[in-house]
Parts: structure tokens; sequence; C-alpha cells
């Protein structure tokens, strides 16, 4: 109720009510949407078809240009930040 009292003004306000109304009818839509899509696609699941491009590709391991290249990248953004001089 709180809430209420402090943003007092602008529920009095037409436009405001406006928007809170288009707001809540839009996130409605969007759930009975949501619902629709979700339906849809659990309805249409078949097996897992092969992929002819993945299938013939070597599986690698790049756990070191993840794990290091964000490290890498961290320390030349810092030694960067650094350099650069505040006027």
């Amino acid at each position: 109720m709180n809430v209420f009292k402090r943003h007092k003004e602008c529920w009095l306000k037409k436009g405001f009510l406006a928007s809170l109304v288009i707001g809540i009818f839009f996130i409605l839509i969007s759930f009975v949407a949501n619902s629709y899509a979700q339906n849809f696609a659990a309805s249409h699941v078949n097996n897992s078809e092969s992929d002819i491009l993945l299938d013939n590709i070597p599986a690698m391991d790049v756990h070191l240009i993840y794990s290091e290249g964000a490290l890498l990248f961290i320390i030349i953004l810092l030694r960067s930040s650094s350099s650069v001089k505040s006027e």
C-alpha cells in the first residue's frame, strides 16, 4: 500500500494508466504465445538427425583457448587501461 501512496501522482496520470494496461496486456499475450510455442515444440520432437558437416570434423579440445584466452584478454585489458593517462 505504501507504494501507491509514494507514487500517487503517477497513478493519477491517464498516460501512465494506459501504458500500464497495455503493458499488462502484452505480457499476457506473450505468456499465451509462449505456451503455444512450447506445446508445438513438444509435439514435434523427433530423434536427432545427423549433421554432414559436424560428423566429418574431428572433435578438438578447446579448453586451453577458452580458459587461457579469457585470462590473456583480461590481462591485456588491464595493462592497456593502466597505460591510459587521465588528463
